[in-house]
């Protein structure tokens, strides 16, 4: 008899062992998840969302055009690389992407310069937009007929800009594409 009560005492001893054991993996699984689902929270709370666009706005006599980058998403959105091309081909200065686009007759520089105001903001690698902010990369005011014909070009202008969040998460921003596209770097 003492030892039937024996056998079912370590049999009982056993079988809470195995289910202990048993418990804490699927502890150790759901903590894990937990886990995951945090940092994914904590990834997507600073995901920043970078679109550029031109603005403008045209009168009688004078008219208005910008770039506009917005940061809409929820993080700050760390610039690695800015450019600025036309047609495929990288120019190297706001003055050039201008009279390219314009095909020669809208001019920001030199003693020709037919534009009334010019204002420009230096984007370069470090430079940090936050959530909710813009910048204005380039503004300009002049005469109606210039301003229209940068908006009725022939040519293709665009804005890139290869932007990451602060969990090194990098995109390439486009100005002639709706949405940021996903990279491994911007180098």
């Amino acid at each position: 008899m003492k030892l039937k009560i024996e056998f079912w005492v370590s049999i009982t001893a056993m079988i809470t062992a195995v289910a202990a054991v048993v418990v804490a993996i699927i502890q150790t699984r759901v903590m894990t998840a937990e886990a995951e689902t945090e940092r994914e929270h904590a990834r997507l709370s600073v995901l920043p969302v970078l679109s550029i666009s031109d603005r403008s706005n045209i009168g009688d006599k004078n008219g208005r055009f910008s770039i506009a980058i917005v940061n809409k998403g929820l993080g700050p959105a760390v610039i690695e690389r800015f450019e600025t091309f036309v047609d495929g081909e990288r120019t190297e200065s706001w003055g050039k992407y201008v009279s390219e686009l314009s095909q020669g007759k809208v001019l920001l520089e030199g003693n020709a310069r037919n534009i009334q105001s010019i204002s420009t903001a230096t984007v370069t690698e470090g430079t940090i937009i936050s959530n909710g902010d813009s910048i204005y990369p380039i503004a300009l005011e002049g005469r109606a007929n210039l301003i229209q014909m940068l908006l009725s070009s022939e040519r293709q202008g665009k804005v890139e800009i290869c932007f990451c969040s602060l969990y090194k998460e990098c995109w390439l921003a486009d100005s002639t594409k709706a949405r940021p596209q996903p990279l491994n770097s911007c180098l």
